[in-house]
């Protein structure tokens, strides 16, 4: 269920909606060895998401864990779903 939850959350954003948390996020994704871009493709391409679970939500929104598996690793990605304003 968690999987299939955090794939709709996914799906209602757009690449440009995306803001990163500096400098955690730079000194993360060195540490990971991974770029923003193949961050960004996990999120916009939700496919290879093998887990999911909501740690929280609060008036920031809903944050979550989500772990993304390739045929190499598996890739952690903290995420905060923000209420989307119109």
């Amino acid at each position: 269920m968690s999987v299939k939850k955090a794939r709709e959350l996914l799906s209602s954003y757009q690449r440009d909606q995306i803001k990163y948390n500096e400098p955690h996020v730079s000194i993360a994704l060195q540490r990971r060895g991974i770029s923003r871009t193949e961050v960004e493709q996990y999120l916009m391409d939700p496919i290879s998401l093998a887990y999911a679970f909501k740690e929280s939500e609060d008036s920031e929104g809903q944050k979550w864990e989500l772990f993304f598996s390739n045929k190499k690793r598996i890739i952690q990605i903290p995420v905060i779903f923000k209420p989307q304003v119109l």
